[in-house]
C-alpha cells in the first residue's frame, strides 16, 4: 500500500459526504472514477430539438462518489468532455443537487453510487475545470481502491463451471491482460455505428475468456491497459452466450466501472501469476464448456 494514504491532507471544502437535498455548491474536487461517452437524445418537451449529455462519476473518498450528469449544445458538451479523462483530478463547478428516484430508468442504468443523491451541470453556468493531480494526493490515491469488496467478485473458471445459470446476469471481474485487439466499427440493430474493442483475459483459473468493451471513453481508456502486466477489477459486467462461438463472454454495460491495479492482496497475486505465467500457445483455442 502506498504510505501517503494516511499522510495526505484533505483541503478544505465541499465534500460529497456533505451533500443534501438543500446543499447550494460552488465546486466539488474529485477523482474522474468514470466518464462515459457523449449521447444526443430527444427532448420530451421539443422532439425537433436534440439534447446532448455525457455521465461521468466523481470520487473523494474510499465510499463517497457520485453520478454527475452534464447537459447542454453539442459545443458546449464537446468542450467539456474534451478537457479530462478517466483518472483524471477535477473541479465541478455550480452543479445542482438531485434526490436519486430508484424507481427512474436514468437508475437503472446508471452505475451504483452509495450517495443518495445525483448532480447535474447545465449550460452555461455548469462547468468541469482540470485539477493539478500534485495538489490532491490524497484523491490520485483513490484510483486504487475497488468499489466493491475486496473479494467481491467471480473468478473466470466459477463462470464457466456454472454458466448455464450466469447467462444475462451482472458480474464482477478479477483479471489480469491477456491480448487488447483493434478496435472494430460495428453497426447495431438500430443501424447505428458502435466502437467495439475485444480484449483477451486470464486470471489463475483461466487462461482464455473474451471481455467486450463498448463504449468510447472506456475503449481509450483500456486501449492503455499493458498485457501480463494490467490487473482490473470489472463491476457490473454482463455475461452473456455468444451463439457463434458457442461460449459465454462479457460485455461493458452503462453500469460497469474498472479499477486499474486494485490495491488489494487479490489484485497483487494476481499480478505475480501473471509475471510467471507462460501460455501454452500464441493463439489459443476456446477451450470454454459449449452449451
Amino acid at each position: 500500500m502506498n504510505d501517503y494514504r494516511a499522510l495526505a491532507r484533505c483541503p478544505p471544502g465541499m465534500r460529497i459526504s456533505d451533500i443534501r437535498a438543500e446543499s447550494e455548491i460552488n465546486e466539488l474536487t474529485g477523482l474522474v472514477l468514470l466518464k462515459q461517452e457523449k449521447r444526443v437524445v430527444t427532448s420530451p418537451k421539443n422532439p425537433l430539438k436534440p439534447l446532448h449529455v455525457f455521465g461521468i462519476i466523481i470520487r473523494d473518498a474510499e465510499m463517497d462518489f457520485i453520478y454527475v450528469t452534464c447537459w447542454g449544445s453539442r459545443e458546449y458538451i464537446e468542450h467539456m468532455a474534451s478537457k479530462f479523462e478517466i483518472q483524471s483530478i477535477v473541479r465541478i463547478k455550480n452543479p445542482i443537487v438531485k434526490i436519486k428516484n430508484f424507481d427512474s430508468d436514468d437508475e437503472v442504468y446508471r452505475p451504483w453510487t452509495p450517495s443518495d443523491y445525483c448532480l447535474v451541470l447545465n449550460e452555461p453556468i455548469g462547468l468541469i475545470e482540470l485539477t493539478d493531480e500534485s495538489s490532491r494526493p490524497d484523491l490520485i490515491s483513490l484510483a486504487s481502491f475497488p468499489i466493491r469488496d475486496h473479494n467481491d467478485f467471480y473468478t473466470l473458471e466459477d463462470l464457466v463451471v456454472d454458466q448455464r445459470n450466469k447467462i444475462n446476469q451482472d458480474a464482477n471481474l478479477l483479471f489480469c491482460i491477456r491480448e487488447v485487439k483493434s478496435v472494430q466499427e460495428i453497426k447495431n440493430r438500430n443501424g447505428q455505428m458502435r466502437s467495439k474493442l475485444e480484449l483477451i483475459i486470464f486470471d489463475q483459473t483461466k487462461d482464455y475468456f473474451k471481455l467486450n468493451i463498448w463504449d468510447k471513453e472506456l475503449i481509450k481508456f483500456a486501449s492503455s491497459w499493458l498485457v501480463k502486466k494490467t490487473v482490473i477489477f470489472a463491476v457490473d459486467l454482463r455475461l452473456y452466450f455468444n451463439e457463434y462461438t458457442k461460449c459465454l463472454e462479457a460485455s461493458t454495460t452503462s453500469r460497469t466501472i474498472f479499477t486499474v491495479n486494485p490495491d488489494i492482496s487479490e489484485g497483487y497475486c494476481l499480478y505475480k501469476h501473471a509475471k510467471a505465467c507462460q501460455f501454452a500457445q500464441t493463439l489459443p483455442i476456446i477451450d470454454q464448456i459449449s452449451i
